[in-house]
C-alpha cells in the first residue's frame, strides 16, 4: 500500500505530526510506503512506527517546487535515514538551496520500481519493491544510489 500526504509520520530533521499515523493504525494493519512533502527536501527512511501508529517506510519528497532545505544533517536518531540529498544547487543569486526533483513509479504486477530524479532529469536514486502475492509480505526497498556525489548520502539496502 502506498500513501501520499502532505504531512509525514516521522522525520530525521524536524518535529513530527503523529495523529494521521495513529488514526490510520485503526484501519491499516500492515507496513506501508508513505510519501509526503511537508519538508522541502528529499529524505528516505527505514521502516519506522510512532507509538500507536502504523509501520511506514517514509519517503519525504518535498523537493518538488519550493526552495529545497539543505545544510543540516538529520539529528533525530529515532528515525534512521537511508538516504538524503544535501547537494547545493548552483545559482546566480548565491542562494544556499538544494536540488528540486520528482519521483516516478513504475508498476509491473507485484513489483514496484521507484526512480528519484533531480530537476536536470539526472537519475539520483532507485528502489525496488515486491509484494508476495501469497502472503502479502512487502519486500524491499532495494535502494541504490545512482548519482555519484558525496553530498548525496545513501545507505544502500
Amino acid at each position: 500500500m502506498i500513501l501520499l500526504s502532505h504531512h509525514g509520520p516521522h522525520s530525521g530533521f524536524e518535529g513530527w505530526y503523529q495523529i494521521p499515523a495513529k488514526q490510520l493504525a485503526k484501519l491499516i494493519h500492515r507496513p506501508v510506503i508513505w510519501f509526503w512533502g511537508h519538508e522541502h527536501r528529499l529524505a528516505i527512511y527505514q521502516k519506522f512506527r510512532v507509538n500507536g501508529g502504523i509501520d511506514a517506510y517514509g519517503r519525504c519528497v518535498g523537493h518538488g517546487g519550493m526552495p529545497v532545505e539543505r545544510g543540516a544533517a538529520p539529528d533525530i536518531p529515532d528515525c534512521r535515514w537511508l538516504a538524503w540529498d544535501n547537494r547545493r544547487y548552483p545559482n546566480d543569486e548565491e542562494v544556499d538551496v538544494g536540488y528540486n526533483g520528482y519521483v516516478n513509479f513504475s508498476f509491473n504486477g507485484p513489483a514496484l520500481h521507484i526512480a528519484y530524479y533531480d530537476l536536470n532529469q539526472a537519475l539520483v536514486l532507485t528502489e525496488d519493491w515486491h509484494i508476495d502475492i501469497e502472503s502479502g509480505a512487502l519486500q524491499g526497498p532495494g535502494l541504490k544510489k545512482v548519482l555519484d556525489d558525496p553530498s548525496l548520502h545513501c545507505r544502500e539496502t
